[in-house]
């Protein structure tokens, strides 16, 4: 929730390649930021584990203020009847605007991208109409936030009522029914999840005694499965938190940087990569570009499809808590019916005749490399 209006916010920027937005978009960009910004904030404060009057004040106030700017989204929830018009007016347009285009083109240049942008502004307000009239946010999800401060106020914070608690229970069942061979499944599932809450048990105790007595800490430690890979964790004030690499693809599929591109749809990786060789690890050699392709047909690649990122804990006043978020790509392979996807993917190599020093600290920049990527 924190990061949605910092990945929001430069989506509607003009692109190159893409024409510039007009006046009355910008400032349909302005409203579309603030009413983001508006729910966001209040989703927030809505989490706090405590309250005073002027944190529910201030709920009530963004509450207030996303409603007064929701309807620049209004035209993305049409009918299916609203979308049908809108096509049908924009094909309208669409011929008008060619048989003008037509009669004004002995007219200067200026003139002409004067009156482009007004046939833009003009299609876009007329499409609008039909799009916006049957749309609405009345739905019970949008009426419920109305209630938040109030119940706030009578009954206390929120998270206390949270169902994430009781959701997350779910996945353990999932996960012991797609371990199943899926005949006669229920026997299965109450086994395997007996087994694992019963290991769970075990574990704890073990991390209670290693607590306890610091001569089997130590011991007790190296079986700990839990340690470092539980859903939640902290770390002390100032130890550094890394993300973690997951599901490796097999050998067999990846064999260098190439195979990479091809694999997760980034064709662009392989010269990507060499540029930022030859700029960096390879800077003060005769033929950069040379020695980088060199050196990199001859490195061992591993490719993961997964990566676990800790991210910071909101719902516990423990600033060092964190909880582990996944992500990863199916690759070339389609996911639960739909085309593929370059979601995400990494990738490492060993260091092949050249400086390991050299190439840590040229790690901080390749922060541009990772975003053509």
């Amino acid at each position: 929730m924190r990061v949605l209006l910092g990945v929001f916010t430069p989506s509607p920027r003009h692109k190159t390649g893409v024409q510039a937005p007009t006046g009355g978009q910008q400032q349909e960009f302005k409203r579309a930021i603030l009413c983001v910004r508006y729910i966001t904030d209040f989703a927030l404060i809505a989490r706090y584990q405590s309250h005073t009057d002027s944190t529910v004040q201030y709920m009530r106030t963004y509450l207030q203020k996303f409603h007064e700017t929701k309807s620049v989204f209004l035209r993305y929830r049409p009918s299916k009847k609203s979308r049908q018009r809108a096509d049908e007016v924009s094909k309208e347009l669409m011929a008008e605007i060619s048989r003008r285009s037509a009669a004004d083109i002995s007219l200067p240049p200026a003139q002409r991208m004067c009156l482009s942008e007004d046939d833009q502004e003009e299609r876009a307000f007329r499409i609008n109409q039909p799009l916006e009239k049957d749309s609405h946010f009345k739905f019970p999800k949008l009426h419920l936030l109305s209630h938040y401060a109030d119940q706030i106020a009578q009954y206390g914070s929120l998270p206390q009522y949270s169902t994430e608690i009781c959701e997350t229970s779910h996945k353990p069942l999932k996960d012991t029914y797609r371990w199943s061979n899926h005949v006669d499944t229920m026997p299965q599932i109450i086994n395997a999840y007996t087994r694992d809450n019963n290991f769970g048990v075990r574990e704890l105790n073990q991390e209670y005694w290693a607590a306890r007595d610091s001569d089997a800490k130590a011991a007790i430690e190296t079986v700990l499965r839990r340690s470092g890979t539980t859903a939640q964790f902290r770390r002390p004030k100032g130890e550094a938190v890394w993300m973690r690499l997951q599901n490796r693809v097999s050998s067999r599929e990846i064999g260098n940087l190439r195979d990479i591109g091809k694999e997760f749809m980034i064709p662009s990786i392989w010269d990507d990569v060499v540029d930022f060789f030859a700029n960096n690890v390879y800077r003060s050699s005769v033929d950069p570009e040379a020695d980088a392709k060199a050196s990199l047909d001859h490195m061992e690649v591993q490719a993961f499809c997964g990566v676990e990122i800790p991210t910071p804990e909101q719902d516990v006043e423990d600033k060092n808590a964190y909880k582990l978020q996944h992500v990863r790509t199916p690759g070339s392979l389609s996911w639960r019916g739909k085309k593929p996807g370059k979601i995400w993917c990494g990738a490492t190599w060993p260091a092949v005749g050249c400086d390991v020093g050299l190439l840590k600290d040229a790690c901080s920049r390749f922060t541009t490399a990772c975003q053509r990527i």
